[in-house]
Formats: structure tokens, C-alpha cells, sequence
């Protein structure tokens, strides 16, 4: 059971669907996940507002960010502007698949890989954050709340979009 010390983490789904939204309802942080393509980086732009909206630090971590060098300047630019942390870089990792299909943690059944040693890196940092919330928050914490507006999309049938295409 958790207690006002408990500290708990929630692993939402991609995107900025319901359970996303969900899921930062009383957060008093956000640890934000992208990967370096244009869909991602969308998602990433909607999720920071929500998270501004609740008036929550984020942090940042960049994973794969190897499979497009490129677009993670502009992804560390977006952060920089917004004063999100970068918490990391995960590198793309042939041993990541590996460990899910064995069912067992990365860094336990591949210490010296890269994604795992990357992991390491911000779980210590994520602890520092721990150990040092009031510094932390204080410096990240976002100074006014950003409204959020749900982008309702609906069904052609309903009267959104165009009929007769695709």
C-alpha cells in the first residue's frame, strides 16, 4: 500500500490518449520518453503542454536516439527552450529485444551494453533528483500553467473530415 513517503511510478502508453492523461492526474513529476522522428517529437510537443497544465516538471529521455542524429538536436532545442532536463540518450541496442524475449532486466542479463549502461546513467540521476526534490523542482518547475485543449477528431460520419478521400 502506498503512503505519503511511497514513491510511485506509472508507465503510461505512447501518445496523449486518455490513459496518458491519466496517468499524470496527481504526478508530481514527468519523465518524458521520445525518439527522434517527427510523430514522437508531436507527441512529446502535446504531453509537455498536459504537463504544463498540471504545473509539472518534466524530464527528458531520448531513446534509440541513435537511429536519427539529426532530428536529436531539434528534440534538445525543444527541451532547452522549455526547461525540460535531459535526463539522457538511450542508444538503440540489439540486447534490448533479447532481454524482453528472456524476460529479464537489460542491465542484469547485459551489464556492458550500451542501452544499459545509458539506463544506469539516468536511473542515477533520477535518484539524485529523489534526494534532491526541492532543488529540483524549483529549478524545472514550469512558472505559469499552459491551458490544455483536447483536439476532438471526428469520424467522418459525424461531420468531421472530408468525405471521399483516402
Amino acid at each position: 500500500m502506498a503512503t505519503r513517503d511511497s514513491i510511485l511510478v506509472v508507465d503510461s502508453a505512447a501518445g496523449i490518449g486518455c490513459q496518458v492523461v491519466s496517468s499524470l492526474a496527481g504526478a508530481n513529476m514527468a519523465i518524458l520518453v521520445v525518439e527522434p522522428t517527427p510523430a514522437s517529437f508531436s507527441d512529446l510537443r502535446r504531453v509537455y503542454t498536459l504537463t504544463r497544465h498540471f504545473m509539472q516538471p518534466a524530464a527528458l529521455v531520448i531513446n534509440k536516439y541513435d537511429i536519427n542524429e539529426d532530428y536529436v538536436e531539434t528534440i534538445e532545442a525543444f527541451a532547452r527552450e522549455n526547461n525540460i532536463d535531459l535526463l539522457g540518450k538511450i542508444p538503440y541496442d540489439d540486447n534490448v529485444p533479447l532481454s524482453m524475449a528472456k524476460m529479464a532486466p537489460l542491465i542484469e542479463l547485459y551489464p556492458d551494453s550500451p542501452a544499459s549502461k545509458a539506463l544506469i546513467e539516468i536511473g542515477e540521476k533520477v535518484v539524485w533528483i529523489m534526494e534532491h526534490w526541492r532543488e529540483w523542482f524549483m529549478k524545472y518547475r514550469p512558472r505559469k500553467p499552459m491551458p490544455y485543449k483536447p483536439q476532438i477528431i471526428r469520424p467522418p460520419e459525424l461531420g468531421g473530415g472530408s468525405k471521399g478521400k483516402g
